[in-house]
């Protein structure tokens, strides 16, 4: 018998998504409004973009018809900052703030436990130690995905409910993942009921404490004599071991003027995008930013396509985050026979 859960996908934001793929985490419009005019922004929350929610900077785009690209561009990225920052400020977007403290017991799962560089290694237990939290609620398909985020120390855990119609999770159950490091995603999870107060509906506060989440994961250690077992929560030489994840939170909904740059970049490690994570940007003069590089493709006056690389700086204000913007837009030769047909300079 064997319960080896996956959690559902909970990566919602594409570069420039409007969760338009049927993720949504949007705030009730009066709450939205309410939380957005309560905030001391130097300038109004931005409102949201109007263009299409294509992505930037992605190889191979191809610039509208009868669109220049600097102005194509500079529009994506702004769709992108806005996914990024924007729909946060606005109150769009439903997020807690609080505390986490989580440990499992992956050592379980044996060696080839994903590495940096592509590479695997020995699992080994996880920890959040007790501190600071920022989480994202979202809902796809009728699962309520929580993501939990440890502000200092970098790693998140997972917990989704609902969407017992669509291949989600019983009334009740909760499903809950391991913790990870914000630059892994997916892997195990276990399940726990009655473990958890309901997601539904946006509560005020979600509060669990000592939450135990379990599932049998295959025993790699089985024909090994229970003496030698290199994993202690191995037994005897069943073919199966249990994997656990312990978990006590306290989280808030916050409103927009609550959060701070170190919660968005917190928050949008699981969007998988491809603009620069807020994790690039630097802090210089008062201001985050990065430069972006990319290529896009764009009609010429014969009719053939030709490609265009450029680059371009984004850039926030740090003591007003609702201040943001693109700037420095340039266009420039890549190395020979990186692209093919690359447009006149």
């Amino acid at each position: 018998m064997s319960a080896h859960i996956h959690l559902l996908s909970v990566g919602c934001v594409a570069i420039a998504v409007a969760f338009a793929s049927g993720c949504s985490s949007t705030a009730s419009p009066a709450s939205a409004t309410a939380g957005a005019s309560s905030c001391g922004f130097s300038s109004a929350p931005p409102s949201a973009p109007s263009a299409d929610a294509s992505q930037y900077g992605y190889e191979s785009d191809y610039v509208p018809q009868g669109t220049s690209v600097k102005s194509y561009v500079t529009a994506q990225a702004l769709i992108g900052l806005d996914a990024l920052i924007g729909s946060y400020l606005r109150g769009d977007s439903i997020v807690y703030t609080g505390t986490l403290a989580a440990h499992d017991d992956q050592s379980v799962l044996g060696s080839d436990c994903p590495a940096d560089g592509g590479y695997v290694a020995p699992c080994s237990n996880q920890s959040i130690s007790n501190g600071p939290a920022v989480a994202s609620l979202t809902t796809s398909q009728g699962v309520a995905s929580l993501a939990v985020h440890s502000v200092s120390q970098h790693k998140y855990v997972v917990f989704q409910q609902g969407g017992s119609d669509g291949g989600g999770f019983a009334t009740g159950v909760t499903a809950v993942g391991l913790v990870l490091p914000d630059n892994f995603a997916g892997g195990n999870s276990g399940t726990c009921t009655g473990c958890a107060p309901s997601f539904a509906n946006a509560p005020s506060t979600i509060t669990f404490d000592n939450l135990v989440s379990l599932t049998e994961v295959p025993n790699l250690d089985a024909s090994v004599p229970d003496a030698s077992a290199p994993d202690a929560a191995v037994v005897d030489a069943n073919t199966e071991a249990l994997l656990r994840t312990y978990a006590t939170a306290s989280l808030t909904r916050a409103t927009p003027c609550e959060l701070t740059w170190y919660d968005l970049v917190e928050l949008n490690v699981l969007n998988s995008t491809s603009a620069p994570g807020l994790g690039s940007f630097t802090l210089q003069g008062g201001e985050w930013s990065t430069v972006a590089k990319g290529n896009v493709e764009t009609e010429t006056a014969s009719g053939d396509y030709c490609s265009v690389s450029y680059s371009l700086e984004v850039y926030v204000n740090a003591s007003n985050l609702a201040d943001y913007g693109v700037r420095n837009y340039q266009t420039f030769i890549p190395d020979a026979g990186y692209y093919e047909n690359t447009c006149p300079q």
